[in-house]
């Protein structure tokens, strides 16, 4: 089994989703926030994070690269049609969202590539490349 790192203020930010959501601040409200589910796997190739988001169109996604950091942002719209019904049951989450991915060092940063394909974002990073070259020793 890999190596998986623990952040304490995932609870935190879950907590806070759900006392949103409680207090009133769902779709199709203009402060709607919702948060698509993602894996971030790293093998000897690189990094490849996935990001369920279905229902988002390539132009409402965006992926960026700030420091070491990758962040994708966009908005999963309501539809138009659907304003006008009375609603029995509204579960599917819309609005903007957002998530960030702390990069490992070992990552090139300029080979980043996005695709969006049946509802699943996959973004990948390749490893560098590493240069070996010998040291030379001298006598003081």
């Amino acid at each position: 089994m890999g190596k998986m790192n623990w952040n304490p203020w995932v609870g935190m930010d879950m907590a806070a989703e759900e006392l949103d959501r409680l207090m009133g601040k769902s779709c199709p409200g203009a402060a709607a926030v919702w948060k698509p589910v993602a894996d971030m796997v790293e093998d000897s190739k690189g990094v490849v994070i996935r990001l369920d988001v279905p229902g988002v169109s390539l132009e409402d996604v965006t992926v960026e690269i700030k420091g070491n950091e990758l962040l994708v942002y966009g908005i999963r719209r309501f539809g138009r049609d659907e304003h006008s019904n009375a609603f029995h049951v509204l579960e599917r989450p819309c609005g903007p969202f957002v998530r960030r991915f702390t990069l490992p060092v070992s990552v090139d940063r300029d080979s980043v590539r996005a695709r969006l394909k049946h509802g699943e974002l996959t973004v990948s990073v390749a490893r560098k490349k590493v240069r070996r070259r010998t040291i030379p020793v001298n006598q003081p």
